[in-house]
C-alpha cells in the first residue's frame, strides 16, 4: 500500500517532530542534570560539556536516565513500585527516538517496477512510510511520556518556568 504525502506536509511534520523530540531531549537532560548536581535546577555547564557532546546521542541520554531510575529504585525501596511504572514508560522515548529517526533520515523516493513511486522504507522497501500514521504515533507518546518526565524532574527539585512572549 503506497502513502504518499505532499511534500509540504511531509516538512510541516518533520519541523514539528524535530521540535517536540528536541525538547523532550532537552528535558531529560534537565531531569540527568538535576539529578548529580541536586541544585533545584540545571547545570549548563554540564549539559553543554558533557550531555550534547557529539558522541552522546539521544539513545544515550535515555539509557542515562533508566539507570538513574534504577539507581532511585535501590536509594527509595518504598517507592520501588512507583519508580518500575516510570522505568516501563521509559521506552516510549525510544520508540520517539525511533519516529524521529524516520522523520529526519527517511526521504529517498524510489519506483519499484510497477508501482507508484513512494518514500522508502527501510524495513520494507515494498512499503511506503506512511508519515502520518508515524506522526500521530509520536504525539500520543509525546503526551503519554512528557508530564512523567516533568514530574521527576519537578521531584528532583529542578524548576521550569512559562515565559510570555514580549515580555
Amino acid at each position: 500500500m503506497i502513502n504518499m504525502i505532499d511534500d509540504k506536509k511531509l516538512e510541516e511534520y518533520r519541523n514539528k517532530v524535530l521540535q517536540r523530540v528536541n525538547h523532550t531531549d532537552i528535558l531529560v537532560s534537565s531531569i540527568i542534570s538535576s539529578y548529580y548536581f541536586k541544585t533545584g535546577g540545571v547545570s549548563l555547564g554540564f549539559l553543554s560539556t558533557v550531555l550534547y557532546q557529539e558522541p552522546l546521542s539521544f539513545s544515550s541520554r535515555i539509557n542515562m536516565l533508566r539507570n538513574i531510575l534504577k539507581e532511585m529504585e535501590l536509594k527509595k525501596k518504598d517507592e520501588k513500585d512507583r519508580i518500575i511504572k516510570i522505568r516501563k514508560q521509559i521506552d516510549k522515548l525510544d520508540k520517539m527516538a525511533t519516529i524521529r529517526n524516520i522523520f529526519a533520515h527517511c526521504e529517498l523516493k524510489i519506483t519499484i517496477k510497477g508501482e507508484e513511486e513512494h518514500i522508502f522504507n527501510p524495513k520494507d522497501y515494498h512499503k511506503s512510510i506512511d508519515f502520518e500514521e508515524e506522526y500521530q504515533k509520536l504525539i500520543k507518546l509525546d503526551k503519554e511520556i512528557n508530564p512523567i518526565l516533568f514530574n521527576l524532574y519537578e521531584e528532583l527539585g529542578g524548576k521550569y518556568y512559562k515565559e510570555k512572549l514580549g515580555e
